[in-house]
């Protein structure tokens, strides 16, 4: 066991330096291909074999007795602040990518490379994963029902919290598309529309109880409901769109037909 942890983090050096020598030679999702992988590959791999390995020391090696709550509360330090590590990690392979464009053409177009960073792979990564992990969790609890005791009156309340984020969750996604192409928006309903569809095919294949032992389902379906027939209804809707462009951030910018377009300047140079 010790000296696969070890083995572990030896290839990831080795691999990472190996591949250095090919920056700049080639693009993955608009990131430089070895920043991707340093990224998103070797930096992931190195957090999770430093929490197995420090799971083995205090458990294994330390001459210390430690409950499972003290172990998790060691455990939650180091992962937030290997989150923070991992997030300069990512901020510097996408600035690195930057200036790896940048040395190949000095006229280079950054800007519209960090835009379609932002709406292609930040928004939908976000989006997308969340739905996958709530689903998931939502899922197990069909499965697995939990413990819990509450009165009729809050369960209703965290079904309508459910409705409603869902609601606002489809306003963020909505209001976060700002290319003249509908491809973005699709690939979001898609995926609405696929966790909706998991949901209702569990609940005719399991039959889970309406009641609390399954309020995260309920809750998560209330969201995927709320969010599909904003889909379908709010696209139609006028003054939805009215109300999604006075709240935009994004000044200068007018919404049709679900995306927002940069409205033309009134000064001319």
């Amino acid at each position: 066991m010790f000296s696969l942890l070890l083995i572990i983090p030896m290839a990831a050096i080795v691999s990472g330096v190996l591949i250095y020598g090919r920056s700049g030679k080639r693009d993955f999702l608009k990131f430089d291909l070895v920043q991707f992988v340093y990224a998103f590959l070797l930096a992931p791999l190195l957090f999770v074999w430093m929490k197995s390995f420090l799971f083995y020391l205090l458990r294994q090696e330390f001459d210390v007795r430690l409950s499972l709550n003290e172990i998790f509360i060691l455990d939650t330090m180091f992962s937030v602040l290997s989150i923070y590590i991992y997030s300069f990690i990512v901020i510097h392979s996408l600035t690195k990518s930057f200036e790896l464009k940048r040395y190949v053409d000095p006229l280079y177009d950054v800007f519209s490379h960090a835009e379609a960073l932002h709406l292609w792979i930040s928004h939908t990564g976000m989006y997308v994963g969340g739905m996958i992990i709530f689903s998931i969790v939502s899922l197990v609890n069909v499965f697995l029902p939990a413990e819990i005791e509450m009165g009729r009156s809050f369960f209703y309340f965290a079904l309508s919290l459910g409705f409603l984020s869902g609601v606002f969750a489809f306003a963020g996604m909505w209001m976060s598309n700002f290319t003249e192409k509908p491809t973005f928006l699709k690939i979001l309903k898609l995926s609405i529309a696929f966790c909706l569809t998991a949901h209702v095919a569990a609940y005719f294949i399991v039959e889970p109880s309406f009641g609390p032992s399954n309020i995260i389902y309920w809750t998560v379906f209330m969201a995927f409901l709320a969010a599909g027939l904003c889909s379908y209804v709010f696209e139609r809707s006028e003054k939805a769109s009215s109300w999604f462009e006075r709240f935009h951030h994004k000044k200068g910018w007018n919404w049709k037909n679900g995306n927002f377009l940069r409205s033309k300047s009134k000064f001319k140079l």
